[in-house]
Order: structure tokens, then sequence, then C-alpha cells
């Protein structure tokens, strides 16, 4: 499935050198690469996970050739899975909190 979702995101615009970009182009790269460790609940999420980062990569460089890109991360000599994949999860961590605070902002407003 995560396979499916990078081909499937595939496009003709070369790849920017945005810092940013290449950090979020990391970690499709992390998560892909998860995709034939885990069991099918957790592939689930990830895809879940890598979709928030496609979504990312997609508002910074509409258009990208997103092979390209994760290939260039994947040749950089300090490119780090494992590494790679902790830095997402946190900042997956700190939306997941600010979705949190909203939520609760939310029902503590009364209704109208």
């Amino acid at each position: 499935m995560l396979t499916l979702l990078a081909a499937a995101a595939l496009a003709a615009t070369p790849v920017a050198d945005d810092q940013a970009l290449q950090n979020d182009l990391r970690c499709v790269a992390a998560l892909a690469s998860l995709g034939d460790v885990v069991d099918k609940e957790d592939a689930d999420g990830i895809a879940a996970v890598m979709l928030y980062f496609l979504g990312k990569v997609d508002a910074r460089a509409p258009g990208i050739d997103l092979m390209a890109g994760i290939e260039k991360v994947l040749a950089e000599p300090a490119y780090n899975g494992p590494t790679e994949a902790v830095r997402c999860a946190g900042e997956l961590s700190a939306r997941a909190d600010a979705l949190d605070a909203i939520e609760s902002a939310l029902k503590s407003k009364p209704a109208s």
C-alpha cells in the first residue's frame, strides 16, 4: 500500500532544494521503508502518516517529481531512515498535541 501511495504521487516537476521540503521527503522515504517490516494494522497507520508528509511535499512543491526527490534523499550520505522516522514522529506528535488542544477548546465552548 505504501508503495502504491508513493507511486501515485509521482509527477514531472524537478526536485527543489528547499530544506523544509527535503526534511518532508526524508519523512516520506523513512515511512515508506517501514512498510515491509510492520504488520497490516501498523502499515495502515504509517500510510496515513505518510499522506500527511506527502501533503506537505505537495504544498511546498506542487508537481514535484517525487521519486527523484526520494532518490536524492536516499543518496545523501547522512541519511539514516530510523533516525528520520524518529524525527518525523516527533513532528507528528507536536501536530497531534495541537489538534488535541483545538478539540479541548471546542468542547469547552458553549454550544450556540
